[in-house]
């Protein structure tokens, strides 16, 4: 064998390592993968029995969840309060882009709270009692407690604080809401309270898109609130949840977190800040 074909065998050996490397990344990543599936199978079984074990009711019908807050809630529209809860937003946009708004409703010892967070880069915005308020960007939220259903136009020129108005303007459901705007690049966020004295039942909410006009849908959907002794249940009869209530027991004693910049800066002036920063637990309705 000459020297010659010893060096081109070697070479060919050189050029195998990388694909060699690569086929064993390759196998590494499908064992991981199958190894995780077979985890999550496991604890979707587990988690299963036990609330079946717990004798819990599964909504029927589709629901919006109230979170429990772990601290105190600045309604000035940024959205800082609900970093925590981010991953819990449902998508109640549109059939054709469900992800185009997104909503976190938050409970506390001071009463309910709603964030909206609507991905709309065409800005076309106006006040609610403007004439053109129903043809430009804005959410329509409908509240219901028993017979009474009350609808609100929330729209507002410019970022800050606003008042959502009732239509119609009697019953005992708020004849108007404090509630902030703000938007950015991206679109617009809208965060408001409802006072516990005038806790609805049902709560629906639905976005009008003026770039892209079409029927706005709130269809008004029972509240799902958290509930402490169904985490118990489950968690007592499945071990892999006891971390999860743990962590969401102890949430609630979470000290109150100082101000952001954004929110200073929206205290100093709130009509001219622009920029700002973008588990529900099955249980039985309230």
């Amino acid at each position: 064998m000459s020297l010659r074909f010893k060096l081109l065998l070697v070479a060919l050996s050189t050029l195998a390592l990388p694909w060699a490397g690569w086929q064993f990344v390759r196998q590494t990543e499908a064992l991981l993968r199958q190894g995780q599936e077979q985890a999550l199978l496991a604890s979707a079984s587990t988690l299963a029995k036990a609330f079946v074990a717990a004798k819990s009711e599964w909504p029927a019908n589709p629901v919006i969840y109230v979170n429990r807050l772990p601290q105190r809630v600045a309604v000035d529209g940024y959205g800082d309060d609900w970093v925590e809860l981010k991953p819990y937003a449902q998508a109640l946009g549109p059939v054709q882009d469900a992800q185009k708004l997104r909503v976190s409703l938050g409970e506390n010892a001071d009463g309910l709270y709603l964030l909206a967070e609507v991905r709309d880069a065409t800005r076309t915005r106006v006040d609610a009692d403007d004439p053109r308020a129903t043809t430009s960007d804005h959410l329509e939220l409908v509240l219901s407690r028993g017979d009474e259903t009350r609808h609100y136009l929330l729209a507002s020129a410019a970022p800050g604080p606003f008042q959502a108005h009732a239509i119609p303007p009697t019953g005992a459901l708020p004849e108007r809401l404090a509630a902030a705007w703000q938007e950015d690049g991206s679109g617009y966020r809208v965060e408001l309270r409802i006072p516990d004295a005038a806790r609805p039942d049902r709560i629906g909410i639905g976005v009008y898109d003026a770039a892209e006009p079409s029927v706005v849908y709130a269809d008004a959907r029972p509240l799902l609130a958290y509930d402490v002794q169904a985490t118990h249940a489950l968690a007592g009869s499945c071990p892999i949840t006891h971390a999860h209530a743990s962590r969401a027991q102890t949430a609630g004693s979470s000290p109150t977190r100082a101000p952001s910049k954004h929110r200073a800066a929206h205290r100093a002036n709130p009509k001219a800040s622009s920029a700002g920063s973008s588990i529900a637990a099955s249980s039985r309705p309230r």
